[in-house]
């Protein structure tokens, strides 16, 4: 049965013409394993505009849960008040079992707030099945072990991608629990971009009434078709548009591919390693200058001495260009700035 676990509450004080509006990540469902984060979006009320606005630390509550979390807006400046959008975050950490009430205060009275269930973490393995692109609906497996579950569904809110299946251990037919196996599709293509994935089963371990909850966290990246594909060899940039690869050769006739290192945050830059994986040899970085020049600009930096070439391909572009160093001195910084003209 499907329940509606949001509940947005918004009071406007007297006088104030303001109104707020809370989220969370994860949305309506978290595992308490889980960190939380609250996202507070509305209009400033000073003069100091968007720029003021912040979330103090949560008044914890008896249940180890955030009571309320207060927002403020210090300002120095007088003038008239610029009413600007603002979105402000904070991390909560984990929150207990339970359904848990999150409210912000604002300092003129005004308050909202969302509902969050805090579940257990499930158990369920989530693996993309063929190309996640923009062009084809996007097809999910979902492995666990329980009985075959009766029900399945998938859901695509704002940004976020939902998987539900009723989980039980009591089967009934016989045979009892096995390992699941279930392909879900989402019901049309998705915009390119990158998606929460929650996972959520239903379950009653002990055959009894009422249900447990369970959930598993998990991020899907959509792009578009013809986009980087990473692997050990391709470092992807820029949400998979910049493909590079590198080959080496040294001095004693040996020669290899470069090893691709992503970052935690795709902000553009990786590297490569040639020997070890605990020596990395060559940085590069995709930088946006379109602003500046319509170019994006590319900035190379290694202190390897060996023969290398670096292959950079726009895939929305299909421009490449191959930047070679020759074995000797360790070489200065590379900078492009006039190469790649994919600006929009």
């Amino acid at each position: 049965m499907k329940k509606a676990f949001l509940a947005l509450l918004a009071v406007a004080a007297p006088g104030l013409a303001r109104e707020l509006t809370v989220t969370t990540q994860p949305a309506e469902v978290a595992n308490w394993a889980e960190p939380v984060r609250i996202i507070v979006r509305g209009t400033s009320t000073t003069a100091c505009g968007a720029a003021a606005a912040t979330l103090l630390p949560p008044i914890i509550g008896p249940s180890g849960a955030p009571r309320y979390i207060q927002l403020r807006e210090p300002c120095d400046v007088s003038g008239p008040v610029r009413a600007e959008p603002f979105t402000v975050s904070l991390d909560v950490g984990r929150i207990n079992h339970g359904f848990r009430q999150l409210t912000v205060k604002d300092e003129h009275g005004a308050i909202a707030g969302t509902s969050l269930k805090v579940v257990e973490p499930g158990t369920a393995v989530v693996d993309v099945v063929g190309p996640a692109t923009s062009d084809r609906p996007l097809t999910l497996r979902v492995r666990d072990f329980a009985c075959p579950p009766s029900s399945s569904s998938v859901s695509v809110g704002e940004g976020v991608i939902t998987l539900r299946y009723e989980k039980d251990w009591f089967c009934p037919t016989a045979g009892g629990p096995k390992a699941v196996d279930l392909e879900l599709q989402t019901p049309a293509p998705l915009p390119a971009g990158s998606y929460e994935l929650r996972t959520l089963a239903t379950s009653s371990p002990f055959g009894g009434v009422g249900e447990a909850w369970e959930a598993v966290p998990g991020r899907v990246d959509v792009v578009a078709p013809g986009s980087c594909e990473p692997s050990d060899t391709t470092l992807c940039l820029h949400g998979r548009r910049f493909a590079v690869t590198v080959s080496w050769h040294d001095p004693a006739g040996n020669s290899g591919v470069g090893h691709a290192w992503e970052t935690p945050a795709d902000d553009g830059s990786g590297l490569f390693w040639f020997f070890s994986p605990d020596n990395a040899e060559l940085t590069i970085k995709a930088l946006d200058g379109c602003d500046l020049n319509q170019r994006w600009w590319v900035f190379l930096a290694s202190g390897s001495n060996v023969d290398y070439e670096v292959s950079v391909r726009d895939t929305l572009s299909g421009q490449q260009r191959t930047y070679v160093h020759e074995a000797g001195d360790i070489p200065p910084l590379l900078t492009d700035l006039e190469t790649f003209t994919g600006c929009s």
